[in-house]
């Protein structure tokens, strides 16, 4: 299978209110703010915040990823809430012959517990089936990350086990759980969440 152009300008509906947007260079501006709001929380888990992480890197970042999603190499979105932008959801660069990827996401401080990440996977994990012809589809997440890992976990992704020191952060390593769905698996109404709770209430359960 090999990759093909994408529809770059198509806007994918999670629920009300919530929103995919293919990224663009022109995200920058809001894109690099917002990561340097939440630098110190999200290099907890993510190794690509270093010090040195700059706008210039930012903007090249969305450029290659743009060119990726046009090409249908990968696919990268913004998330925005009410027109906002919280956060970015990644279908990793696909593997054509073996047709899989994985997922990575992150989320600003003030948009967690409302379920929304769940529900941009879930969007994404269907995506990933249904446009991108994929067989299998991943979510690697550190092992003390506990946000991280409720979310396929609720989607019914199968936890595949653990690869030690699979990551380096920073100055030390870390275990990555490996959860996966195979095509055949995935159900996306039964894996649907409750709406998003948009306008501020933190849902009960802490929805990641």
């Amino acid at each position: 299978m090999e990759p093909t152009a994408k529809d770059t300008s198509r806007i994918i509906p999670v629920a009300a209110g919530i929103e995919l947007h293919p990224v663009t260079q022109g995200d920058a501006g809001e894109m690099y703010p917002l990561i340097e709001a939440n630098r110190q929380r999200l290099r907890e888990w993510l190794p690509w915040l270093d010090t040195n992480y700059s706008m210039h890197e930012m903007r090249q970042y969305l450029l290659e990823r743009e060119w990726e999603n046009h090409n249908g190499s990968s696919f990268t979105a913004c998330i925005r809430a009410s027109g906002q932008l919280c956060g970015a959801i990644s279908l990793h660069t696909i593997d054509p012959r073996h047709r899989n990827s994985s997922i990575g996401y992150w989320l600003a401080a003030g948009f967690q517990g409302l379920g929304i990440m769940t529900q941009a996977c879930r969007v994404v994990v269907t995506e990933a089936f249904d446009t991108y012809k994929l067989h299998r589809v991943e979510i690697r997440c550190a092992t003390g990350n506990a946000r991280s890992i409720a979310i396929p976990r609720r989607l019914g992704f199968s936890d595949e086990g653990l690869l030690r020191e699979a990551e380096w952060l920073y100055d030390h390593w870390v275990d990555l759980h490996v959860f996966a769905m195979l095509e055949h698996e995935w159900h996306p109404l039964e894996t649907l969440p409750k709406e998003p709770h948009t306008a501020g209430l933190v849902d009960p359960d802490q929805r990641a």
